[in-house]
């Protein structure tokens, strides 16, 4: 679920625009969730009990960049390191980023940032 989220989506659309997306091109990141229906479908022969469901969390961050700082320590990592031998794109992209990301998810009075962060859960009992 977290590839179609907004902070992903942004994080792909920058790395695709701009003096480093040469680079950025072919690193892997995390691919799409297969829908919840072909999870039951894989599992419906072998367990008899499947209970799939779907949250979302509202991540109430704080300070500045708070969404870029969140993702340096996950979805970023692939990026950042591709570009850890060249800092000036390296910086270059992470402050086109934390702009697009301040833009999409503003600070709201009192210094909080909320991050909608989904999640699918799967329970299955093997006959």
């Amino acid at each position: 679920m977290a590839f179609e989220t907004r902070h992903h989506t942004l994080m792909r659309q920058v790395a695709a625009e701009g003096p480093w997306a040469a680079r950025l091109n072919d690193v892997p990141t995390i691919g799409p969730l297969l829908p919840a229906e072909t999870y039951y479908d894989r599992l419906s022969a072998a367990c008899a009990d499947i209970d799939i469901w779907s949250t979302t969390y509202l991540h109430a961050l704080t300070g500045e960049d708070a969404v870029l700082n969140w993702m340096s320590g996950t979805a970023l990592r692939p990026y950042l390191t591709v570009l850890a031998d060249a800092p000036d794109l390296k910086s270059a992209y992470l402050q086109a980023l934390g702009e697009a990301l301040s833009l999409a998810f503003p600070m709201r009075p009192g210094g909080v940032t909320l991050l909608p962060f989904p999640r699918i859960f799967l329970l299955a009992r093997a006959r």
